[in-house]
């Protein structure tokens, strides 16, 4: 897989996890206005809705965010790969240009 497909899918990967999240909470709000029974608000409702709302959003938070770590870490592997290539492109320059230097002892 060469960087570009990878960082492709690192982007990707964490687009599907944001949008796991957002469904979970848009999911949230759907039961919020759904599932309440608006002519008798009791506790025991209240509780019960408070109890969902919290799962539901848990839900969306444990479907996303692996797919979140997945990217951001393929991304920052990409970003260390390149800058290790720079730094042995350089190393090996300056060793090239070393050994063509004239010796100044002799």
């Amino acid at each position: 897989m060469n960087a570009r497909v990878a960082r492709f899918c690192g982007k990707v990967a964490t687009l599907i996890g944001c949008g796991f999240m957002a469904f979970g909470v848009l999911l949230t709000l759907l039961s919020l206005v759904v599932d309440v029974p608006w002519g008798q608000l009791t506790g025991k409702a209240v509780l019960e809705q408070s109890i969902t709302v919290g799962f539901l959003i848990l839900a969306g938070l444990f479907g996303g965010v692996p797919f979140v770590i997945l990217g951001q870490i393929m991304l920052v592997l990409i970003k260390q790969h390149d800058a290790l290539e720079r730094i042995a492109r350089a190393l090996e320059q300056r060793a090239v240009d070393i050994e063509k230097e004239p010796d100044p002892g002799r």
